[in-house]
């Protein structure tokens, strides 16, 4: 093996591996803020299930209210 392409082989290596692992560490940030927005999207769909369960109650109770008042 010629000297000059022992040389190339190994820059060649060394970048590859070097975008591998950049790749790879910008991967996983990206899954963590997926993660994190999708439990603040979960956060925010179990207040919203909240405040329409408390509507529900209201109507029906505002409905209740108006068959008695008519007695």
């Amino acid at each position: 093996m010629d000297f000059w392409l022992a040389v190339v082989i190994i820059v060649v290596v060394g970048s590859v591996m070097e975008t591998v692992r950049q790749y790879l560490k910008k991967s996983e940030r990206g899954s963590a803020a997926a993660e994190k927005k999708y439990h603040e999207l979960q956060e925010i769909i179990k207040k919203q299930d909240e405040r329409l369960s408390n509507l529900e109650t209201v109507i029906l109770d505002l409905s209740s209210e108006k068959k008695y008042r008519d007695l």
